[in-house]
């Protein structure tokens, strides 16, 4: 069924001559751009790795400019968690769009409809912050140890305590 679906978004494949390797590749093709990158083996064999020879990217013979798109914006997301070191699935992230695409029947993604969903509610910048806020300290604590000087690093600590104590006594 998934091969199927890569085909109705018009994505074809050169050198057509078995089908079940036809739908293999189909599936290998859609998992190496938007699966999660954990996945030791595709299906039919293929490689994991975009210059092999036997990558399922070589057979392709047309893929549509707005999956081009989602592809290199996803390629961009994985590649940003990553450095992050972020776990994060991009198939998981879209799920809840592509459940809402196929029970209205709409064939646009949410960002491109004129109207909101009536339960889209956008998260604010606040949220946001309030949500990786732990993240972000670790991350600039980590930053702070590696590139400030000493001193700087002795002044931050003291005064971090101070801030501490006077919170613990109110």
């Amino acid at each position: 069924r998934l091969a199927d679906e890569i085909r109705t978004f018009g994505v074809t494949l050169r050198d057509s001559h078995d089908p079940d390797d036809d739908d293999n590749c189909l599936i290998s093709v859609a998992l190496l751009l938007f699966g999660d990158k954990t996945l030791d083996q595709l299906p039919g064999g293929y490689d994991r790795d975009e210059l092999s020879p036997n990558s399922p990217l070589r057979r392709l013979a047309s893929f549509p400019q707005s999956l081009v798109l989602i592809g290199r914006a996803a390629v961009i997301i994985r590649g940003i968690a990553a450095k992050l070191d972020v776990t994060y699935s991009l198939s998981d992230a879209w799920l809840a769009a592509a459940a809402e695409a196929d029970l209205s029947g709409d064939s646009l993604p949410p960002w491109a409809r004129d109207q909101p969903p009536a339960h889209y509610d956008p998260p604010s910048a606040r949220h946001l912050l309030r949500l990786n806020s732990a993240f972000l300290t670790a991350k600039l604590k980590r930053a702070a140890a590696a590139l400030l000087p000493r001193r700087a690093k002795t002044w931050l600590a003291a005064r971090a305590a101070k801030r501490q104590l006077a919170s613990a006594q109110r």
